[in-house]
């Protein structure tokens, strides 16, 4: 064990000086597949499974898509049972993807007619512009609401939406996931008499 310790100690000198060597080095060692969180309590339902959720969506956010999340399940000196854990985050998480793909199809939608009434404007006011009662000041009005119309429409279907699915494929990458349970165990720090007393 010393040899190895000394080995990295040597390493670490010798990248002292070298960012990107050191920030390579960082990332071989970090375990970038791990999430946990810790059960303070053999109650684990409500507003603590939706915590939870939210704290391992924000762990796992930055670990690349295609690769799997194991989820470490921290637990004291009390009776925990980790299939019900499980189906407790896997109970939560169903109706959250669930109203997120409504978003999605809510996007999709408005999206569309946001698009359609941007070129019905365009075309519409391209036609008026070729009438003897119509001015270019109200063409380009025509051409500038049109635009507005299919910009917005472009951003709820390229960019609004790309968030939500990206949301949707964190979710289900943590259903998926594989849970573990590791027990923790407390020190008890040794009690020094004191004269004092």
């Amino acid at each position: 064990m010393e040899k190895e310790e000394l080995r990295k100690t040597l390493e670490l000198i010798a990248l002292k000086g070298d960012l990107n060597a050191r920030l390579k080095q960082y990332g071989r060692e970090v375990d970038e597949d791990m999430a946990s969180f810790k059960l303070l309590s053999e109650k684990f339902e409500g507003k603590v499974v939706q915590d939870t959720i939210r704290d391992l969506e924000e762990e796992t956010r930055y670990t690349p898509l295609n690769r799997k999340v194991t989820v470490e399940v921290q637990a004291g000196n009390f009776e925990v049972h980790l299939p019900i854990i499980i189906d407790e985050i896997q109970d939560e998480l169903v109706p959250i993807i669930y109203y997120i793909k409504k978003d999605i199809q809510r996007l999709t939608t408005i999206g569309g007619i946001l698009l359609g009434i941007g070129n019905f404007v365009l075309i519409f006011g391209g036609l008026l512009s070729e009438t003897i009662f119509f001015n270019s000041i109200s063409s380009e009005v025509y051409a500038i609401l049109s635009w507005i119309f299919i910009w917005t429409g472009v951003e709820r279907l390229l960019f609004d939406r790309r968030a939500l699915q990206y949301r949707i494929k964190l979710l289900k990458r943590l259903f998926h996931a594989k849970y573990i349970l590791v027990r923790m165990t407390t020190k008890k720090s040794p009690t020094k008499d004191n004269p004092n007393d």
